[in-house]
Parts: C-alpha cells; sequence; structure tokens
C-alpha cells in the first residue's frame, strides 16, 4: 500500500515538472526582440551674411553626428502581450566659425518612445494601453483623417514620432470588419507648442477586403469639436 502510495506521489510530481517545463518554453518562445541603429552626420559651411555676422547669431555648427539605438522587444503569452521601445541617442557638434569657433559638444538621451499592455478578453475583443505612435492611412506628409497626429513622421523618416498613451477597446466584428474606441489619455513624449494637450476620443470603423480598404473615424477633442474623417484605397490589380 505504501509502494503505491509513493508511486502515484512520483508521478503527480513528474506531472507537475513537466507542467512548469512547457509553462516556462512557451514564456520563453514567446520573447521576441530586435536592435537597429541609425547613424547620420551633417558638414555645413554657414554663409557670412547681415543676418547672421560671422555666425555670432544663429551659431550654425560645421560639424555634426548622430547616433541613435533603437531597440525592440515583446512578449506574447497566452492572452497577455507586452512590448517596449527603449531609445538611446548620442550626438556631437563642433563648431568652425564665430565666437564658437573651436567649440564642441556633445549630449546624450535615454528615453521609452513607446511601450504597451494588451489583454485578449475573448476571440474578438481586445483591450490594451500604453505609448504609441497610431498611423493609418495612405496620406504621404499629413495625415488629414488621424485627429491624434497630424505629422506621419514620412517627411523625416530617419526621426521618430513621439508616442502619446491611448487607451483602446478593438472588437474584430468579423474577417473584414474593426471596430476600435481609441482614447487618447496623456501627451507622452508629443511636444504641444501654439496649444495645450486635450484628450480626445475616437470611434473607428475599418474594413479590409480582397479588392480594398477603408476606415471611418468619428472623433471629439475635449472643448473643441466632433469631426468625421476617412480615407480608402483599392487594389486595381
Amino acid at each position: 500500500m505504501a509502494a503505491e502510495t509513493n508511486i502515484k506521489m512520483g508521478e503527480a510530481s513528474d506531472l507537475k515538472g513537466e507542467t512548469e517545463k512547457r509553462l516556462w518554453q512557451e514564456f520563453f518562445g514567446g520573447f521576441d526582440y530586435q536592435l537597429r541603429a541609425l547613424s547620420f552626420g551633417v558638414m555645413q559651411r554657414p554663409a557670412d551674411s547681415t543676418q547672421n555676422p560671422s555666425n555670432n547669431f544663429l551659431k550654425i555648427p560645421r560639424y555634426g553626428t548622430e547616433l541613435h539605438l533603437r531597440p525592440d522587444a515583446s512578449l506574447s503569452f497566452r492572452d497577455l502581450y507586452i512590448g517596449v521601445k527603449p531609445r538611446l541617442e548620442l550626438s556631437w557638434q563642433r563648431w568652425e566659425d564665430g565666437e564658437s569657433k573651436g567649440e564642441t559638444e556633445s549630449d546624450d538621451d535615454c528615453y521609452i518612445n513607446e511601450w504597451l499592455s494588451r489583454l485578449k478578453i475573448t476571440d474578438h475583443l481586445f483591450v490594451s494601453y500604453g505609448r504609441e505612435n497610431l498611423q493609418w492611412g495612405p496620406s504621404y506628409l499629413l495625415s488629414l483623417s488621424n485627429p491624434f497626429f497630424r505629422d506621419n513622421g514620412r517627411r523625416k523618416p530617419k526621426l521618430e514620432v513621439p508616442g502619446m498613451d491611448f487607451a483602446r477597446l478593438v472588437w474584430l466584428l468579423g474577417a473584414e470588419w474593426t471596430l476600435s474606441f481609441i482614447a487618447n489619455m496623456d501627451e507622452g513624449r508629443q511636444e504641444f507648442v501654439y496649444y495645450e494637450f486635450e484628450k480626445t476620443y475616437a470611434l473607428k470603423l475599418d474594413y479590409n477586403g480582397q479588392q480594398g480598404y477603408s476606415s471611418l473615424i468619428l472623433s471629439h477633442q475635449e472643448s473643441d469639436r466632433t469631426r468625421l474623417g476617412c480615407f480608402w484605397g483599392m487594389d486595381c490589380l
């Protein structure tokens, strides 16, 4: 009887060990990361003009270089997704004109431009909160249908658009339709020069079919008017 009990306890222990092993394998299997590096430099000679005599007014550097390190990491485990995009920027400048001739300056900045936590409630319903750069539509310079970001980053592709804080509820209506409720809760890393940040709420309906795509966005900004935006595209092939 004692031997039989010991065998059953051993089987239960082996089963628990296998379960923990599978969980750890699933956990590490859902981890993903990548590292991108962007470097660029500028060499310029400012003109000696009445608006900038001897470069003493604008103090434009002769040489400049920057290095951007952009690691991305994410974890998908069961119904949970977590992503983070930390950034490190290094810069260096040197002056060869005017009062600053011979001077150099270096700077560094470390921050998190985007992060996201998303939970799958059901197979068709997702809720998330995080700092994101939400972009959509085919516009090249300005995204007029986007009530959160006018700059889509295509004018200066080497620079990232600063993220803002969003809460989102996404409902998959079917194979071709998606309904999203989006709330812009905080300015995040965005800088507002000409006006102050205001919370903005949007209801976005997306269609993505075999022959084309389209979206309809109804948004409202606190103490401001309600807007309606849209975009669409067709596959001509």
